[in-house]
C-alpha cells in the first residue's frame, strides 16, 4: 500500500481490525471517521481532564491516527484550561506506604469556602476514588456525621489521615475513630502538605469545579466532575485503571459508552483487561493464604508414594 494513502494507519493495524454492528474496531477501540472526530474530542474534553488523563480516557474507547496530536492541540487552545492551569507540584514531605487493598487507608480534608460552601473531601489511597460531601460548617460533629455516612456505604477504613485542624483533634473525634477500630494519623504541625493525597485532590477538585461552573450550576458541576474523575483512567492508580475500576471492580457507564456497539463479543474484549487484572489479584491472594496457613513450626511433612504431603490445618498435596 502507498505510504501516503489515508488508509495506511489502518493497514498497519489490519491484524487487530474487526467489525461489530457495522462499526470498525481495532482491538476493543472504536475507529472514529474524520467527520466525527471533532464531536468525540468535545465529549472527551467535557470535564477538562488535562492532556495525560484525556489521552488515557480516549485510548480506552476510540482510535484514529492523529488522536494524540489532536488532543494536545485541543487542550493547548482551551482558554478555560489555560486560565486554571495546575500550579507547580509541591514536594510531599511524608511518603506513606502504598496500600494493597481498596479503602485500607483514606485521606480526608476540608475544601472551601467555594461560593460560600464547604466540602469534606475523602480520597481512597489505593484506587484514588473520591467522595465529596457538602457541609454547612467545619466542625467536629459535621465531620463525624459525614464520615459515618461514608463508612456506612463502604465500611470502616483501617487508617484515616487528616491534618491538625481542631475538628480532627478533639476527644469526640478520637472516640469516634477508636470505637470503629480506625487508626487516626495526623500530618505533622505546620506541614499540612504531608496529607498529600487529600491536599492534591482538593486542588484538583477546586480547579475542576471552577472549569465546569462556567457552563453549569455549582451542584451540577460537582456531580459532573465526580462522574468524570471516577471514570477516567488515573496514571497514579494500580494498572493505570480508573478509580471506579480499582474501587468498584467495574467501569462506570458514561456517555462515551453510547458510541460503542452493544455487541456481546465487543463487551467481552473490552472487559478482558479488567478480568486479567482481577485473576492476577486473586492468584496473589490465594498464594498469600497458602503461605499463611501451611507454613509454621507445627507443620508436618510426610513423603508417601512419590508425593510430599504437608499438614497444618488442612492437608494439601504438593507434586
Amino acid at each position: 500500500m502507498d505510504r501516503d494513502s489515508p488508509f495506511r494507519p489502518c493497514y498497519n493495524r489490519r491484524d487487530s481490525l474487526s467489525t461489530a454492528d457495522s462499526c470498525l474496531l481495532t482491538s476493543s477501540r472504536l475507529v472514529i471517521p474524520k467527520s466525527l472526530q471533532c464531536r468525540v474530542l468535545q465529549s472527551l474534553h467535557k470535564a477538562h481532564p488535562g492532556q495525560t488523563r484525556m489521552k488515557m480516557l480516549a485510548r480506552s474507547y476510540v482510535y484514529w491516527p492523529s488522536m494524540d496530536t489532536d488532543i494536545d492541540t485541543l487542550v493547548r487552545n482551551c482558554t478555560t484550561c489555560a486560565q486554571l492551569a495546575k500550579n507547580p507540584v509541591k514536594v510531599e514531605l511524608q511518603s506513606w506506604p502504598k496500600p494493597v487493598t481498596p479503602w485500607a487507608r483514606v485521606h480526608a480534608d476540608f475544601a472551601g469556602p467555594l461560593d460560600r460552601n464547604f466540602y469534606l473531601v475523602i480520597v481512597d489511597a489505593f484506587s484514588k476514588w473520591p467522595e465529596i460531601i457538602h457541609i454547612n460548617s467545619i466542625t467536629t460533629s459535621a465531620a463525624i456525621r459525614v464520615l459515618a455516612k461514608v463508612f456506612a456505604q463502604f465500611g470502616n477504613s483501617e487508617v484515616l489521615i487528616t491534618d491538625n485542624g481542631t475538628e480532627f483533634t478533639s476527644t469526640t473525634f478520637a472516640n469516634f475513630c477508636r470505637h470503629r477500630g480506625i487508626k487516626h494519623s495526623r500530618s505533622p504541625p505546620f506541614q499540612p502538605q504531608s496529607n498529600g493525597q487529600a491536599e492534591c485532590f482538593v486542588n484538583t477538585f477546586k480547579r475542576g469545579l471552577a472549569k465546569l461552573k462556567r457552563e453549569e450550576p455549582t451542584m451540577d458541576a460537582l456531580l459532573a466532575f465526580l462522574m468524570a474523575y471516577r471514570a477516567t483512567p488515573c496514571p497514579l492508580g494500580p494498572s493505570h485503571l480508573s478509580p471506579a475500576e480499582n474501587f468498584l471492580g467495574r467501569r462506570l457507564r458514561t456517555e462515551l459508552d453510547l458510541m460503542m456497539p452493544p455487541s456481546e463479543d465487543n463487551m467481552k474484549r473490552r472487559d478482558s483487561k479488567m478480568e486479567d487484572h482481577r485473576t492476577m489479584k486473586q492468584h496473589h491472594v490465594r498464594l498469600r493464604r497458602r503461605r499463611r496457613d501451611f507454613v509454621g513450626r507445627y507443620g508436618l511433612v510426610i513423603h508417601h508414594d512419590d508425593s510430599w504431603w504437608i499438614r497444618r490445618r488442612n492437608p494439601i498435596l504438593l507434586s
